[in-house]
């Protein structure tokens, strides 16, 4: 991520039917409208994606590597690796980043 000033995590839920869980595609958009790197990272690993052209990588946490298979708990864990700081009750899709640097986080990409 030190390679570029301005990176955004979204933690992208691939079956969350709220207007939070945007398609990369549309997060990819805004997030070059406002000069962000964007990094997708699904929520959990879903075999019915594999084989699915997004025109952008789509990552994916290796849950073993936080001893969890509880969604939640290993994606604090890597963004906390990453340098985010839980705060109480602050929980995001998106992830502001300047460098490695961690700055916010929000429910929508359009709120940075």
């Amino acid at each position: 991520m030190s390679k570029y000033k301005y990176n955004v995590i979204y933690i992208w839920a691939i079956r969350c039917p709220s207007d939070n869980c945007i398609p990369p595609s549309i997060a990819a958009n805004e997030a070059e409208e406002k000069g962000y790197k964007l990094w997708v990272v699904l929520d959990y690993y879903d075999p019915q994606i594999i084989g699915v052209n997004f025109n952008m990588p789509i990552y994916s946490i290796k849950n073993t590597i936080y001893k969890t298979d509880y969604c939640r708990k290993y994606i604090k864990s890597f963004l906390k690796d990453l340098g985010w700081e839980e705060t109480e009750n602050e929980w995001g899709r998106f992830y502001l980043f300047e460098k490695d640097n961690f700055l916010s986080q929000k429910q929508r990409i359009a709120d940075f």
